[in-house]
């Protein structure tokens, strides 16, 4: 959580809101791209992409 913090911080001093929606971005995609490789749910995941 303090990583989050640190970089919500980071953009609220520096002006950069537009920044928030891309890293949530990276992490979603991220999150899938784990949850692909290690379950069984991967058959279905993978026409998304």
């Amino acid at each position: 959580m303090n990583l989050v913090r640190e970089i919500w911080g980071w953009a609220r001093r520096r002006k950069k809101y537009w920044l928030i929606p891309l890293v949530l971005a990276l992490v979603l995609v991220g999150a899938l791209i784990v949850v692909a490789s290690a379950t069984s749910v991967s058959p279905f995941i993978y026409p998304l992409f």
